[in-house]
């Protein structure tokens, strides 16, 4: 089944294709595209690794494995983590879905919006060329499609990033979330149980980089605290941004351990 739904520019939308993966490791993914023919029932421009049937698909087989589904579904994103035999993800055990970010440039007139998996998020990603890199898949940047459009992508908070393309060496870990965001609680007191930031995404190589924008609802906290579907509340406002003058938001805990935690709003 393919989906759209509506961006937050009132006038482009963001495509997502729901799959079920029925070889070996059963389960759920979904593709995200730029653009769809309903007619033709094809995509332009997925986001790289969102059809990757064998490693980033929701491992369940309804015929042998009990547990819970989780969907999580508003007009600027879309998520979805199993927990059951199996959680989450093949690989890392991340959730899945399509995200949407703020525009951060008036003239970006690129997609704003992209492919997660929780896991590779939180820069734990290594292969025999690449470090730290497909954090966030988009259709298409202002320089790259394909998976150019991922490996270079990085998140950032006000007190450290991760991610961010090639990088080689041990010495370069630092570009971990593990080592971005604290993994103890921070020292304001015995009731302050984490932190938790606000997600802004930048796109293409180190010498071209630009900021994309804001991921909606998806916060990073604390690292290696809480299990996954523990809630916390933080205050946001009505675009799930973190706001003093908002309202207290219950946030479903996504948790790597000591390699990163996510939130999403409930």
């Amino acid at each position: 089944m393919t989906y759209r739904a509506l961006n937050k520019d009132g006038v482009t939308y963001k495509y997502m294709q729901l799959y079920y993966y029925n070889t070996n490791n059963y389960g759920f993914g979904c593709r995200v595209f730029e653009s769809y023919d309903s007619t033709t029932q094809v995509g332009t421009n997925m986001a790289h690794l969102s059809d990757d049937i064998a490693n980033y698909h929701q491992i369940c087989n309804p015929l042998n494995q009990n547990g819970r589904f989780h969907l999580f579904a508003t007009a600027r994103y879309f998520c979805m983590l199993h927990i059951g035999v199996d959680i989450g993800s093949y690989v890392g055990n991340g959730a899945t879905g399509c995200f949407e970010t703020t525009q951060a440039n008036d003239g970006d007139d690129t997609p704003n919006f992209g492919w997660i998996n929780t896991y590779l998020a939180t820069s734990m990603y290594y292969s025999s060329y690449y470090r730290h890199q497909y954090l966030m898949c988009f259709p298409r940047t202002a320089k790259y499609t394909g998976s150019a459009a991922g490996v270079w992508t990085k998140f950032s908070t006000p007190i450290g990033d991760w991610g961010g393309g090639i990088q080689t060496g041990s010495d370069q870990t630092y570009y971990t979330m593990k080592y971005s965001i604290p993994s103890n609680p921070p020292p304001f007191g015995a009731t302050v149980k984490h932190h938790v930031f606000d997600l802004m995404v930048s796109s293409d190589e180190h010498l071209a980089r630009y900021v994309k924008g804001q991921i909606y609802g998806l916060k990073a906290f604390t690292t290696n605290i809480g299990s996954n579907g523990d809630v916390f509340s933080v205050k946001c406002n009505a675009d799930m941004f973190l706001s003093n003058a908002g309202s207290d938001l219950d946030h479903f805990m996504i948790c790597h351990g000591i390699d990163g935690t996510f939130g999403l709003p409930l």
